[in-house]
């Protein structure tokens, strides 16, 4: 597994010239992100209370300056990794985050531009259709196009427990919601009671594969989901037969 964890994508930033970091380009962040023990290693070199892999040294000592120029030569891609990472750890370990910022950013003078480097670069990727979006499209009108989901990536959904948890409280009214979520909120009664009928090939499978996630990983609200849409349980062999189908 290439483990480089949280800044080890900021750290690519104040590189030199001559450094090849374009590996980086294809690396798959979310190997990172959603490994809390090795996100914890990782941030124990970093702040100099564990021990530091080869790699990690190597990208240790490129931090201050990453901090400080908010990863001004990477690339567009790496810069997109990057707040993905920063957000991850910010989110995950805060007490982490702290202590790198008082040994590399002690007197904060970096916070602005350090902080808007996720907000800018994730913006968009944040705004997930999560769980039961997809459950969503099922009972959309005939003249709403959803083809920009046949290529989307649905583990980007299923490995990330805060965002599914955070949107799965969206369409239970016990969370916020953001405006894509109270959109596709709308559809769930009937997404849920008619098995995806009006979904494609591909939409049925996404579809599928975010329900079992849901309920495997977040089986309290699952539960209180299909209480909420299915309370007779009358669609359970039908759904059960769906997921079978096109979930794995």
């Amino acid at each position: 597994m290439k483990l480089i964890l949280v800044l080890a994508f900021v750290a690519v930033v104040a590189a030199r010239p001559d450094d090849d970091f374009s590996r980086y380009d294809n690396f798959d962040t979310d190997e990172v992100i959603n490994n809390k023990r090795l996100l914890k290693a990782y941030m124990e070199c970093f702040i100099e209370t564990g021990k530091c892999t080869p790699e990690g040294n190597d990208f240790k000592k490129w931090i201050p300056d990453s901090v400080e120029d908010s990863c001004s030569k990477c690339s567009e891609k790496q810069k997109t990794l990057i707040a993905k990472v920063i957000l991850a750890i910010k989110g995950e370990f805060t007490d982490g985050w702290v202590k790198i910022n008082e040994l590399y950013n002690p007197e904060g003078k970096y916070d602005t531009t350090l902080n808007d480097l996720p907000s800018k670069r994730l913006i968009n990727r944040m705004k997930l259709i999560l769980v039961l979006a997809f459950v969503a499209v099922v009972a959309a009108r005939p003249d709403d196009d959803y083809s920009r989901y046949e290529n989307f990536d649905v583990t980007e959904l299923t490995e990330n427990n805060r965002l599914l948890k955070a949107y799965t409280e969206c369409f239970l009214g016990t969370g916020k919601c953001t405006p894509e979520g109270s959109d596709f909120k709308k559809w769930i009664p009937q997404s849920v009671q008619d098995n995806c009928s009006k979904c494609s090939e591909k939409q049925k499978t996404l579809v599928a594969k975010v329900i079992i996630a849901t309920k495997e990983k977040l089986a309290e609200q699952w539960e209180k989901l299909n209480k909420l849409h299915n309370p007779e349980g009358k669609f359970d062999k039908t759904l059960s037969e769906f997921l079978e189908k096109y979930g794995h």
